[in-house]
């Protein structure tokens, strides 16, 4: 916007001109320099009072020795200051013009949403995506659908007319998780979850099996940080700190079920950019999907032979928009 650059523009009118060209308190060098120069000004002055009083002006000889004396004294204490006090000064000026520029910003954006849309709903993008240093990036959730094979029919005691109306899934979900912000963001939580809620004996045979953030956890890692909900919902809760402008890659990897004709909703808590939907289904079923955004969703071009569709939907995303996606069998 117009006002960020009249802004860009005064933090370096303050910045270069409150200082003259010759004085460069941000060089340490030229510091270093300027306080060896009072030093060897101080010494001049030791060889001027070394001078024997033989005439009558020497009163002269005096005053000049005084003169460079304090001189260099005082180019010294220029150097220190210029090193410590200077540079305090300084880091608080450019935070108080940070922190200038960002009450404007918020006051004009403010000024101009408000003139356009109520109070509530700007209150909303206020909350939701302007005050959101966190965000998502290459959001990808992938879907393996399967039929139920012996193993699994016997591990959730089903009867095989009765399996037929179920899917095996396995689901992996990968993306960035990006700080935008120049400050680390501390207990920044991590938050992952699956549920099934065909009955209660599949229910148990959820699981988030593998997660990987900045390392892949152990089993150990994984189990302290995973709790059984009520309902069918596994919950996966993992807190950790961001650095300034970090990029943190993310995965995880779950197993549950799902009946053989069923929709499932996918939807994001942070704003992200660019989210992926990628579906593996059995024979004699077709696969679709819709987007709950303002733009509509792209169906990539995959190869008719195989059972996989791929949509991609590469647009700004606000919290709580996603893709809505189904299976049916022919």
């Amino acid at each position: 916007m117009t006002i960020y650059t009249v802004i860009d523009n005064t933090h370096k009118i303050i910045t270069q001109g409150g200082s003259m060209s010759f004085w460069k308190p941000e060089d340490k060098f030229f510091l270093v320099k300027v306080f060896f120069i009072g030093f060897f000004v101080i010494a001049l002055s030791k060889v001027f009072s070394s001078i024997p009083p033989l005439y009558d002006h020497y009163y002269i000889v005096t005053i000049l020795t005084l003169l460079l004396k304090e001189s260099g004294i005082a180019i010294m204490i220029a150097s220190v200051l210029g090193y410590t006090v200077e540079e305090v000064a300084r880091a608080k000026q450019l935070k108080e013009i940070e922190n200038f520029s960002l009450k404007v910003g918020e006051d004009v954006l403010s000024a101009v949403f408000k003139k356009i849309v109520p109070d509530s709903i700007f209150n909303e993008i206020k909350h939701s995506v302007l005050e959101q240093t966190i965000i998502k990036r290459d959001a990808c959730l992938t879907y393996v659908l399967s039929e139920l094979n012996q193993d699994d029919i016997k591990k959730l005691e089903l009867a095989n007319e009765e399996s037929q109306s179920y899917l095996r899934c396995e689901l992996s979900t990968r993306h960035k998780l990006i700080n935008l912000s120049d400050a680390p963001a501390i207990g920044h939580l991590i938050k992952n979850g699956i549920s099934c809620d065909l009955n209660s004996n599949m229910s148990k045979h959820l699981e988030i099996h593998s997660a990987f953030i900045r390392h892949k956890l152990t089993a150990e890692e994984l189990k302290k940080k995973t709790n059984k909900l009520e309902n069918g919902v596994i919950s996966f809760e993992y807190q950790t700190t961001l650095a300034s402008q970090e990029e943190l890659d993310i995965c995880f990897c779950s197993t549950t079920y799902k009946k053989i004709d069923d929709t499932e909703v996918w939807t994001t808590l942070v704003p992200t950019e660019n989210m992926s939907l990628d579906v593996t289904f059995p024979n004699g079923f077709i696969i679709d999907a819709r987007a709950n955004h303002s733009k509509a969703l792209v169906k990539g071009h995959g190869n008719e032979n195989t059972n996989r569709v791929i949509f991609d939907l590469k647009h700004g995303i606000f919290p709580h928009q996603g893709i809505t996606f189904w299976w049916r069998k022919t």
